[in-house]
């Protein structure tokens, strides 16, 4: 197998940064003396880069003109005394001894004791040495080694130590400080106890510090993977199985990389990686041997028995079950777990109250000392013993197909696999549901199995939202059905579900096709049938705005469910029936939502259960309430492997911290629910999401990054879409930047565009307009009738813009009793909307000081404050212009009259400077924004446009440039 190594260290940067610090304090001191010498313990697994990490502080070392010193401990029945430490000195000193120095002399027996081969150099050894006298003997041999440069002693692998060597360190720890030397020691965590307990004393008493290496994350092992293959880009389902198989070992991911590479699962065509077969990973020899090596030191045949019928079981396993197929007392098996345990084979689960194997490869490894007969035999014991169960207890499916796959029944893991998929789609484990599905399409055989494979992966696709696969699954499941000659009512039946696959694309034409074509093969459909029919046409009509048709379409479904007494298809008619309602009654929607949740969760529903959470989080968004809710129904549609939900759900959470101005929150959630609106292919969520995004930017006042975010997708919209992005991207943009005419026309395609009784028909961006069109005597307000129409269905900010507009035109009426109070109870409903609450002030105020109504000099200075910390110029400047019109004192600008000449002629605004002073603090863009109440990505803009007008290239050199300017500290 061909060596593979990472060229970079991968996931450590805090790690190597402990450690680099200690070698640099050390270092510190002048002529050997006065430096910060100390002990660092690096704590980790086997495999988890202690050793690459420990190359790190070499190479820091190296680079400071210290000497390295290197030693290690060795597995043995009875370790060699002192041996790290002896291996350390004499990797400095073999040719030349030990140094001839007047500091030196009292310690040659000393030194004898702690480097044999030195005996007898300086006198005769005592016969037991005291661990003051090795410590000092010790402490001076280093000084001496380490001379004017420092010195960095690393001992490796101490959790093999015999007990002197750790005494002996114990006593340095305390001494190094001082000194320009360093001691850093690796130990496997778990099996080494006496120096795992001496790290964490010397922590604990000041004396030293400890590193705990952990695994790498998933993304952590797809970087690694990466540069190891130099590849910007590598198949995902690559990173996955190295990811699986190595859980997150760096030494494995190189091993099953490289055994991916020897067997020609992964070769590189054309400069990229592709996949060719399988991918699965072999066992590297090493570990293998490692494995076998752990396994021989099991007390006895019986134990390592014990163990084998573990890996047959699985990854995980469950002790009852594990004594039962042994078929051996308990204690004989708690015994050899105990054991295995001991000798990091297996672990205790004690989330699931089971027991695992370390690694996945561990149980490959034990797997492989069985003989295929051996195999055969304990699983077909596992299987007797789980058939009584398996029906009643549905999560132990898939372990009972992969015991009838290991005893070569292979109709019997057939129907298993089958009964696995059913039961993980019936609680929502989508992602459990595709891994049954494919295994009984790809192990073909039995037709009737192949068929019914298809169904149910075609089923657990849509529900994921994977419409990418969804078709050509389809296709495929349709010719077989074709070719096999099946009844009307199955092929009805893949028909339903590809309509349902264009339904979650958003496909309202082909879902119809599909649908047709379902009515026509089966005129008289089976009620089941017809009600499914009923909800997807349900789906159609809300997609195209038929809302009546919608909900009478979704009670005909429910009817038919509630008599069926069929839960799922019970849910998602109230689910339906609800999105119906929302349209003009928020209350009675909220009701069905919450039935279909309650129902959800006693049925044991869980997709269900998150759907109904997901539209309970919709009303909280029109209500501007918290986003608790949509938050819960995005992670759980991701842990049960619903990525198209998710993806809806996190588009509404975005939505939901955009309008209450939480605006940094809502980038972060976009961008991921964007990525995962790509990668499953969703439909018309690319545009929506992508707009949100462009929502963002243009009330930041990026309107270049907000416009092209737009342009970037017109394409695919649909004329909802577009009337959004036209509205709360294109015109907030202008809006931002006081391009008053640019936002009017904007709003007015938006209303050309905007489908009746649809969501964008009550969103935010129409109370903008009407306020706008209140501010122009001569405009229509019909737009506010259209508003109060299904008043209790409409967005609280929209409904509160709308009553800042009607303050307008109370106080043009001269009616400023009605107009304040409609004010008044506008900005109170805002309270939680800052962006929309603030440019309502700015705009009413213009209009209350033309009628004479109101405290607009009030309202002026509060959106002063607001739009100055955003940074948004534009805003800011109208507000002191309406401040002067209005006779009011103009607050002066945060920093006016402190912006140093230099800057001033630059071009640097006052905000400017005061970002410019904190990048000289050396403050991150994120602890910046918190200082000045802006959005990261606002500092991020003020950074680039100071690099822009001063020529500076990166943040060091805008340091340099507010120090020689005085403008640290303005």
């Amino acid at each position: 197998m061909p060596e593979v190594r990472c060229p970079v260290l991968v996931g450590r940067d805090a790690e190597v940064s402990v450690l680099e610090g200690a070698v640099a304090r050390a270092a510190s001191g002048e002529g050997g003396e006065g430096g910060e010498g100390g002990v660092v313990f690096v704590l980790g697994e086997a495999g988890v880069g202690k050793s690459r990490l420990t190359s790190a502080a070499a190479a820091a070392a190296r680079d400071a003109g210290m000497t390295v010193l290197r030693g290690r401990a060795a597995p043995s029945p009875a370790p060699v005394p002192y041996r790290p430490l002896a291996e350390a000195i004499l990797s400095a000193l073999r040719t030349s001894g030990p140094p001839a120095t007047p500091e030196l002399a009292p310690f040659g027996p000393a030194l004898g004791v702690l480097v044999p081969a030195w005996a007898g150099a300086g006198g005769e050894a005592p016969a037991e040495p005291s661990v003051i006298l090795l410590g000092e003997a010790m402490l001076a041999l280093l000084r001496s080694v380490a001379g004017t440069s420092g010195a960095l002693v690393l001992l490796e692998d101490l959790h093999w130590a015999d007990a002197g060597t750790l005494e002996l360190l114990d006593y340095l720890a305390d001494k190094l400080d001082g000194t320009a030397v360093v001691v850093v020691v690796t130990s496997r965590a778990g099996e080494g106890a006496a120096a795992e307990r001496l790290a964490r004393q010397l922590r604990g008493r000041g004396d030293g510090e400890v590193v705990e290496l952990g695994r790498l994350p998933a993304h952590g092992v797809a970087t690694m993977v990466a540069a190891t293959l130099q590849a910007a880009e590598v198949p995902a389902e690559v990173v996955g199985a190295i990811e699986k198989a190595s859980d997150g070992l760096p030494f494995l991911v190189e091993e099953v990389l490289a055994s991916l590479l020897t067997t020609g699962s992964l070769v590189s065509e054309g400069g990229t990686w592709a996949v060719r077969g399988r991918l699965e990973p072999a066992v590297p020899p090493s570990f293998a041997a490692l494995v076998e090596d752990r396994m021989a030191q099991l007390s006895s045949p019986s134990a390592g028995r014990v163990l084998q019928t573990a890996a047959v079981l699985g990854e995980r396993f469950d002790w009852p079950l594990l004594q039962a197929t042994c078929d051996c007392p308990a204690e004989e098996v708690l015994s050899a777990l105990r054991q295995a345990a001991a000798l990091q084979l297996v672990e205790e689960d004690k989330v699931a109250r089971g027991f695992r194997f370390r690694h996945a490869l561990t149980r490959t490894a034990v797997m492989e000392t069985l003989l295929l007969p051996e195999k055969v035999a304990i699983a077909e014991r596992a299987l007797a013993v789980l058939d009584a169960d398996v029906i009643s207890r549905p999560e132990r499916l898939e372990l009972a197909a992969e015991l009838a796959d290991a005893a070569g029944n292979r109709n019997r893991a057939a129907e298993l696999l089958v009964a696995s998929a059913v039961a993980a789609l019936r609680t929502g484990a989508v992602t459990a549901a595709i891994e049954a599905a494919e295994r009984v399409v790809a192990r073909g055989g039995d037709q009737a199995h192949v068929i019914r494979g298809h169904e149910l992966l075609l089923d657990a696709s849509v529900l994921a939202g994977d419409v990418r696969r969804v078709v050509e699954i389809g296709e495929q499941l349709l010719a077989r059905l074709e070719a096999g000659g099946a009844p009307a009512e199955r092929r009805a039946g893949a028909h339903l579900r590809l309509a349902r696959a264009a339904v979650t694309a958003t496909d309202w034409r082909r879902a119809a096709e599909h649908l047709a074509r379902v009515e026509a093969l089966v005129p008289g459909a089976a009620d089941e049938m017809q009600a499914r029919v009923h909800l997807l046409r349900a789906h159609v009509a809300l997609g195209e705005h038929r809302v009546a048709e919608a909900a009478e379409r979704a009670k005909s479904a429910r009817d038919i469910a509630a008599r069926l007494g069929d839960d799922d298809l019970l849910c998602e008619s109230l689910e339906l029936l609800g999105r119906a309602d929302r349209v003009c009654d928020l209350a009675v929607a909220e009701r069905h939502f919450t039935e279909a949740m309650l129902t959800a969760e006693a049925a044991g529903l869980e997709l269900r259960r998150v759907r109904a959470l997901h539209e309970l989080g919709t009303i909280d968004m029109v209500r501007l309430g918290p986003p608790d809710r949509l938050r819960a129904a995005r992670d759980g549609a991701a842990a049960i492997g619903a990525p198209g939900l998710a993806a809806q759900a996190g588009m509404h959470l975005a939505v939901a911290h955009f309008v209450r101005s939480e605006l940094d929150e809502a980038r972060a959630v976009i961008v991921r629910a964007i990525e995962e609106a790509e990668r499953y292919r969703l439909g018309l969520l690319v545009p929506a999401a992508t707009t949100v995004l462009g929502a963002i930017d243009a009330v930041e006042g990026n309107r270049a990054e907000a416009i092209a975010a737009f342009e970037r997708v017109l394409p695919l919209m649909d004329a909802e879409i577009e009337a959004t992005g036209r509205g709360h991207v294109l015109a907030l943009a202008a809006l931002a930047t006081e391009d008053r005419a640019a936002a009017r026309a904007e709003f007015a395609a938006a209303e050309r565009l905007c489908p009746p009784r649809s969501g964008v028909a009550r969103a935010p961006h129409r109370g903008v307009y009407a306020l706008l069109l209140a501010l122009d005597p001569d405009a229509s307000t019909t737009i506010l009738d259209d508003l109060t129409r299904e008043k209790a269905s409409v967005h609280v900010a929209t409904l509160a813009l709308a009553d800042l507009a009607r303050a307008v035109l109370a106080g043009r009426a001269g009616d400023t009793e009605e107009a304040d109070r409609a004010f008044s109870s506008a900005i109170d409903a805002l309270a939680d909307s800052p962006w929309y609450q603030n440019m309502g002030r700015r705009l009413v105020a213009e209009a209350a000081i033309a009628d004479g109504w109101g405290t607009p000099a009030v309202w002026l200075r509060e959106a002063l404050e607001f739009f100055t910390a955003a940074g948004l110029d534009e805003p800011a400047r109208a507000c002191r212009s309406l401040l002067r019109r209005a006779g009011a004192p103009v607050p002066r600008r945060p920093g006016e009259g402190d912006v140093a000449g230099q800057l001033a002629r630059l071009g640097i605004t006052a905000r400017e400077a005061d970002v410019l002073s904190l990048v000289a603090e050396g403050l991150s863009n994120k602890e910046i924004g918190g200082r000045l109440y802006l959005s990261a990505r606002t500092v991020e803009k003020h950074v680039e446009r100071l690099m822009l007008k001063t020529g500076c290239a990166n943040r060091a050199q805008l340091a340099a440039l507010a120090s020689r300017a005085g403008a640290v500290g303005t």
